[in-house]
């Protein structure tokens, strides 16, 4: 047994132990089940390949076909099922036909005629008639699975289109191997690395199974971008110590060179090479590794962000940024309980967009606390949903591109929470991303919290603030509003006064019909100013008085029939009749108070209302109200005073009737 052939086995076993370890983890799924036929594919070929060096019968060649035909079902099946598909359609296993075909007619020697060993000990096959028709099905195959592969990766985001890279890589390494070792290279009569081509499939199947299984704590890029670094850097050294090691040959004579080396290149291993391991890193991450960041460094700057301010929305602001510079997530939403403004979404402008992320989060915050107290990532409930819970749950996460769920905690429990959306680069949650979540959780819940706390304050204050402004203005008002009533007051008493003055003079110095005139105009006088001051009464209590209506059911025609019979020899006696039409309406109001409003407003009708006249009473359902309405044929109001006919005092210009111009102010 050569060195290939051991290594064959090797591949061969190690592939059916992936491949049983992948089923073994889940036996139901359809991905783990097409995962186990690809590499029990892989494993099979490489066994019957090692069979065929050990043994160099021609039936093993037999069974390398149909090892390669389960392993290229395999793949086909992975392609089109790869990361999370639940369902296989039968249209789908019908499309395998062919290589169920071609495993069947391979003893035929229809694909492969013969096997000669190159050397005696490199296996060259001779093709059969048929063999270009299984290479152009195979090709087939390969290109119907990529295609199916890379319009589904065009599609998915976050974890699952990381997981569809990991296939990418391996299947790539896999695909250029088997191409170039057991294709191109036999193809021109080169057969001697037939071997190397199984051997990748390791890496195939190693990283699709790790996808498949785990896929959370690996980034396949930083694992080819460092191993590629570190390979240059090493072979740098290498060289370095080697050329120094043939420059000392040149000038030193000494035997004991070499034990001088081994010992520098022993020290230089124990003790420098640490140090210049991490000023490598130091030195290529700013350039290969911009999307890293360091978990401690992070960790203190997120602690020095949430001591800065006591703002809530300062503070959001700086988390919102610290997670830019981190993790780099493509939206960041912070959801309150019991607030207006519930959500706050950062990395969205489009309003139809904000809104479907306020609604869909708003559901996501009343089932969070279901699923998990602790950071929720999105990607694991779906992958362990036990429930349609999780499932209904996980599904909207990721149809609103939320990674994590990370519930803030503070003192009473989580009265908020953050959420994390996928990251910019479609990369997943590593492990210190999760950790650099749970920090958050419990520094900035207590931080947020706080700040608002704060908020309330500041709302309070300026509540209370806006409060004492308008008591202030109130007050002022009512001084503003008593001292005009005081001068109202003043200048309406000073006519009636002088008349009341001018008419107890001619009193002293007349005597018969002028004395009798001058008590006649005193006595009407007195009984204005009397009306005045009942008026004026009247206004003060209803501006300063705190009693309340004292409220009863009423009928409203009955209100207005009263009040018509009250007013009907006024209006005789003017030659006016008076008209009521009232649907049957019931309020609650105070009948001496509505009677008194009511009667005030005929009054001053009648006053302006000819001989002949008509004044109506009318009242009609409002909706929820009883409207009433009083009309007449009088000399009207004209528009500039309509607005102004309610003020104390005021008169309309060229007015001849008597009246205080309280009347209408007090019905208002």
């Amino acid at each position: 047994m050569n060195i290939f052939t051991g290594a064959e086995l090797i591949i061969a076993a190690l592939n059916l132990v992936i491949a049983g370890y992948v089923l073994a983890k889940h036996p139901k799924s359809i991905v783990h089940r097409a995962f186990f036929l690809f590499a029990a594919g892989i494993g099979l070929w490489a066994g019957s390949f090692a069979c065929l060096l050990l043994t160099r019968d021609f039936s093993f060649a037999d069974a390398v076909l149909v090892s390669g035909d389960i392993m290229i079902a395999g793949l086909f099946l992975l392609c089109v099922t790869f990361p999370d598909q639940k369902k296989l359609h039968p249209s789908v296993l019908a499309l395998l036909a062919p290589l169920a075909v071609a495993a069947a007619i391979t003893p035929t020697k229809a694909f492969i005629a013969g096997v000669h060993f190159v050397d005696g000990a490199n296996p060259q096959p001779v093709n059969g008639p048929f063999f270009p028709l299984l290479a152009a099905v195979i090709l087939a195959y390969i290109i119907f699975s990529a295609y199916s592969f890379f319009r589904r990766y065009r599609d998915l985001r976050g974890i699952a289109r990381v997981r569809m890279r990991y296939f990418m890589f391996g299947a790539g390494l896999f695909l250029a191997s088997m191409f170039v070792f057991d294709l191109l290279l036999p193809g021109f009569g080169f057969a001697r690395l037939n071997a190397l081509g199984p051997l990748s499939s390791l890496l195939f199947t190693s990283l699709t199974g790790y996808a498949i299984v785990r896929y959370r704590f690996m980034d396949v890029r930083v694992i080819i971008r460092r191993g590629i670094l570190y390979a240059c850097a090493v072979a740098l050294i290498g060289i370095a110590f080697f050329g120094l090691y043939f420059f000392l040959q040149i000038f030193i004579k000494n035997d004991q060179l070499d034990e001088f080396v081994d010992v520098c290149a022993a020290a230089f291993g124990a003790f420098a090479f640490p140090g210049f391991k991490r000023a490598f890193e130091r030195t290529t991450n700013p350039v290969f590794f911009r999307g890293g960041y360091d978990y401690a460094d992070a960790v203190g700057e997120l602690s020095a962000a949430l001591r800065a301010t006591l703002d809530l929305r300062t503070l959001m602001n700086s988390i919102h940024s610290f997670l830019g510079r981190t993790i780099r997530p493509a939206r960041v939403i912070f959801a309150f309980e019991g607030e207006e403004e519930a959500v706050v979404v950062y990395g969205v402008q489009a309003y139809a967009e904000m809104k479907r992320l306020k609604e869909g989060c708003a559901m996501l915050m009343k089932t969070a606390p279901r699923i998990s107290a602790q950071p929720i990532v999105i990607q694991e409930v779906a992958d362990a949903a036990e429930s349609d819970m999780h499932r209904n749950f996980a599904a909207l996460g990721v149809k609103l591109g939320i990674a994590a769920i990370i519930p803030l905690y503070a003192k009473g429990g989580t009265h908020s929470f953050l959420f994390v959306g996928e990251k910019l680069s479609d990369d997943i949650l590593r492990p210190d991303d999760i950790r650099l979540l749970n920090v958050i959780a419990d520094q900035a819940g207590m931080a947020i919290e706080n700040g608002r706390l704060y908020e309330k304050i500041r709302l309070s204050n300026e509540d209370l603030e806006r409060r004492v402004i308008e008591k202030t203005e109130k007050l002022r008002a009512m001084y503003d509003m008593q001292s005009r009533f005081l001068a109202d007051i003043s200048h309406e008493l000073q006519t009636p006064v002088a008349i009341m003055q001018g008419n107890l003079e001619i009193i002293e110095r007349g005597a018969g019909r002028e004395r009798a005139t001058a008590i006649r105009v005193a006595r009407e006088t007195l009984s204005g100013m009397a009306g005045l001051v009942n008026n004026l009464l009247e206004v003060a209590r209803l501006n300063f008085s705190k009693n309340k209506l004292h409220k009863s059911q009423l009928s409203v025609a009955r209100l207005l029939q009263e009040v018509s019979d009250d007013c009907f020899v006024l209006a005789v006696n003017k030659g006016i009749t008076l008209g009521i039409r009232s649907e049957r309406l019931l309020i609650f109001g105070e009948r001496r108070k509505l009677k008194e409003v009511l009667f005030n407003l005929i009054n001053n009708a009648l006053q302006h209302t000819p001989a002949g006249g008509h004044i109506a009473l009318a009242a009609a359902q409002d909706g929820v109200h009883a409207a009433i309405s009083i009309s007449d044929t009088g000399t009207g109001i004209p528009a500039e005073d309509l607005e102004k006919i309610f003020d104390r005092f005021y008169r309309i210009k060229g007015e001849t009737s008597r009246g205080s111009g309280l009347g209408l102010h007090i019905c208002r």
